[in-house]
């Protein structure tokens, strides 16, 4: 059997969070203000959010490296996030889909990665295989 690794706050001392903000499994306010904005301003200021950002630490500063964009099977890439996925390739910025295939409300146990724009998918299966590709993708920032 393959062990899942220990959370980040186990095995990450602090990278300037604070534990209360390590440990919180969303984020209520944000969600707010989230369909608030769609709510109260509607179509005519469409929006999308990024799901993570992965950010890499060099000479004591933080820089994006990759977006990383979070679907279920049933979810499709928006319009609107074709168009702002597109901008940031462009930027420089990669920007990956992960879909969770085999998940309930408290676990992802499989995934597959595919990068935006390109027929490239990676199967990564649990979560051992997504931080040894996570990993991969990191190295050539360090």
């Amino acid at each position: 059997m393959i062990q899942t690794p220990p959370p980040y706050s186990q095995h990450n001392k602090d990278l300037g969070m604070d534990k209360q903000t390590r440990e919180l499994k969303g984020s209520p306010s944000r969600d707010l203000f989230k369909w608030l904005h769609k709510e109260r301003l509607g179509n005519g200021f469409p929006a999308c959010d990024a799901d993570l950002v992965l950010c890499q630490f060099r000479f004591g500063k933080s820089f994006p490296i990759a977006l990383l964009d979070f679907k279920t099977t049933r979810d499709k890439v928006t319009d609107t996030e074709r168009g702002f996925y597109d901008w940031l390739e462009a930027n420089g910025l990669p920007v990956y889909i992960v879909t969770g295939t085999d998940m309930d409300e408290s676990d992802i146990r499989q995934m597959k990665v595919s990068k935006f724009g390109t027929d490239l998918e990676l199967f990564c299966g649990d979560w051992l295989r997504f931080k040894a590709w996570e990993q991969k993708l990191r190295f050539p920032f360090k």
